[in-house]
């Protein structure tokens, strides 16, 4: 019993020796110090994003469902940029890549077609285009899988000889809900740690 009363005198000598000013001030320094850089580096990991310019020369809801989805990327810093400022930036090598979204983009995919709907530019030091690409033909495919569907609905329906005004917006809408709130087909990226 006289040992275990010593162990806890001990015990209780040392916590008050910690408890002294200087080692408090080489315990929390650290601890301090390193919150500090831990949340200025979250906040240049952030600045880090990969810029990249839309350009619309669409103006459809389409357009927009696709911007929207680039937008919500964490990873891409996305602006929606005239032609010309995109071509300037891009020069100056300020963008990674540029996105130009046609006219009649909004026509051409409910016609079915998928050849040359978007232009694509990409800077001569772009060192992540491949992933850029990967993401916004992920939200492509988001788009047409919805509309091909909701085409498809509608045909079915017509087959039928089902009249229903609404079931191709109604097919459509279901379709995109189905992404949310985790998509059917993702890319799964990380920044690189430059150096």
């Amino acid at each position: 019993m006289e040992r275990e009363v010593f162990i806890i005198g001990i015990f209780i000598w040392k916590l008050k020796e910690l408890m002294k000013p200087l080692y408090l001030f080489f315990f929390l320094f650290p601890l301090a110090g390193a919150l500090s850089l831990g949340s200025l580096l979250e906040e240049k990991e952030k600045e880090l994003a990969i810029p990249v310019a839309v350009v619309d020369e669409d103006g459809s809801d389409y357009a927009r469902t696709i911007i929207d989805g680039l937008k919500k990327q964490e990873r891409l810093r996305v602006m929606e940029l005239s032609y010309g400022e995109a071509e300037r930036q891009l020069a100056r090598n300020e963008l990674d890549t540029v996105f130009v979204i046609k006219e009649r983009f909004h026509e051409r995919l409910l016609a079915g077609e998928r050849e040359s709907l978007v232009e694509l530019k990409t800077s001569s030091v772009s060192m992540a285009s491949g992933i850029v690409k990967e993401v916004f033909a992920s939200e492509t495919a988001k788009l047409t899988s919805a509309i091909h569907a909701a085409t498809r609905v509608e045909g079915l329906y017509g087959e039928k000889g089902m009249e229903e005004p609404e079931i191709w917006e109604e097919s459509y809408q279901y379709t995109l809900s189905q992404w949310d709130p985790e998509p059917l087909m993702t890319v799964d990226y990380e920044t690189a740690n430059p150096g």
